[in-house]
């Protein structure tokens, strides 16, 4: 994909308030994703109710995965459209209005269609959403200046947490109340959710597009050029590698807090409370930390206490749920960290040439495929482990402590790919 560049830039006072309304628009996305995110405690425990098997989760996730494939015909339409920030919001907007055509949908058919039609749902709202992901992306990236990237990743994201924490509990509380009515009641949830993420669009028309966004179009041509950069190559391993162990459990948190450690939904809220809060304090000091010391000592920093994290897990019982409290509130300040340094990373690798909004569609297209081929993966293995349990005093692994001992023995020669990370000078990455 090769962008027609622009030189006429972003007035600083249109940069500003242009940073202002991505914020709104993230954090009004954020309880959108808060209740329809495959992963979040309200999706899951509505998936639960529908009656769809806890194994099967991880196909759910897996579907909104595939859907990356999206990006391929989004960016493809994007070449011929005129008016490029009209299309990229129809996109966000039709993201949420898919979502409620789905819980319609499985509402009135039979038992036995609900997860065929969930997982149809889940894959046409993903696609829609990743269609407009690499554009997006480069909206983003062209409207902040290189020198504010750290110091405005750790601002923005303690905004996020902040938003993330209101939004948490009060999705939480709700959620413990209304689920006594069954499907409706979790109907209701995620309906008012989709409604703010429809809302979540409009801040979006008051932002400018820069030329270097707006001129973009599809060259594959330019994929032997995304190929041939050594530092986006390397990038896009390191994730990949850093990022697999994490892939597999992300479908299975909330069935194992829900289900077997017998959680509701209002600790798991406060549960996640406490990792936002942590990621507000500390998200500041992350940005100045990732400019300083580089992403990869970051990075290296951060590593043992997913070790820690994965390992809370994998002892953690019903008599014993405050374990999991803790591995969440440990993994508050490495996430801070790590979110930071990646994003950071990510914006210094890509070249300052026509074809940036490639390098995004490859990046992203190439990470989400990965994911859902690691969530397909961890979906049979779960499955595999459905009857089998290990007892070796004083530990007792059932199927789901097996599973996160096996990702764990997964995570650990996986931290061996910060190496592919850039150092602190970031002349490396170049």
């Amino acid at each position: 994909m090769t962008l027609q560049r622009g030189r006429d830039g972003v007035a600083r006072g249109e940069m500003r308030r242009a940073l202002a309304l991505f914020n709104w628009n993230a954090g009004l996305r954020l309880w959108y994703d808060g209740v329809a995110g495959i992963s979040g405690f309200v999706f899951v425990g509505f998936a639960l109710a529908l009656g769809v098997e806890k194994e099967k989760m991880g196909y759910l996730a897996s579907a909104a995965s595939l859907a990356c494939i999206g990006q391929v015909i989004g960016i493809l339409i994007a070449n011929v459209v005129r008016d490029k920030k009209r299309y990229i919001m129809l996109l966000c907007l039709l993201d949420p209005l898919l979502f409620i055509a789905t819980l319609i949908a499985v509402w009135y058919v039979p038992l036995s269609l609900r997860f065929p039609v969930l997982l149809l749902g889940v894959l046409l709202c993903a696609a829609v959403l990743q269609s407009a992901s690499p554009l997006v992306a480069e909206w983003v990236a062209s409207t902040i200046p290189t020198s504010l990237r750290g110091r405005y990743m750790g601002r923005r994201m303690q905004i996020f947490g902040a938003v993330a924490v209101t939004a948490t509990l009060l999705i939480g509380i709700a959620t413990q109340h209304l689920k006594v009515f069954g499907i409706p009641g979790y109907l209701g949830i995620l309906l008012v959710g989709a409604v703010l993420g429809m809302l979540a669009v409009r801040p979006l028309r008051n932002i400018p597009l820069p030329a270097v966004s707006a001129n973009a179009r599809v060259d594959w041509s330019a994929l032997p050029q995304v190929l041939r950069t050594a530092p986006f190559l390397r990038l896009l391993v390191g994730t990949v590698l850093f990022f697999l162990p994490f892939w597999m459990v992300a479908p299975y948190y909330q069935v194992y807090n829900l289900k077997i450690l017998g959680l509701n939904e209002q600790t798991i809220s406060w549960m996640m409370v406490g990792y936002y809060l942590l990621k507000i304090v500390l998200s500041p000091l992350a940005g100045q930390w990732v400019d300083r010391l580089g992403a990869r000592v970051v990075i290296w920093l951060t590593s043992p206490i997913y070790i820690i994290f994965f390992v809370l897990y994998v002892i953690s019982t019903p008599a014993t749920w405050w374990l999991v409290m803790a591995a969440w509130t440990l993994v508050g300040v490495a996430d801070a960290l790590l979110t930071i340094a990646f994003n950071v990373s990510l914006f210094h690798v890509v070249p300052d040439t026509p074809a940036r909004p490639a390098y995004f569609a490859f990046y992203n297209i190439s990470v989400v495929l990965c994911a859902a081929v690691c969530a397909a993966v961890a979906a049979a293995i779960v499955s595999a482990l459905a009857r089998t349990t290990v007892i070796s005093s004083p530990l007792h692994l059932g199927q789901f402590q097996l599973f996160f001992a096996i990702v764990l023995v997964v995570l650990l020669p996986c931290l061996l790919s910060t190496w592919l990370f850039p150092g602190k000078n970031l002349a490396q990455s170049q």
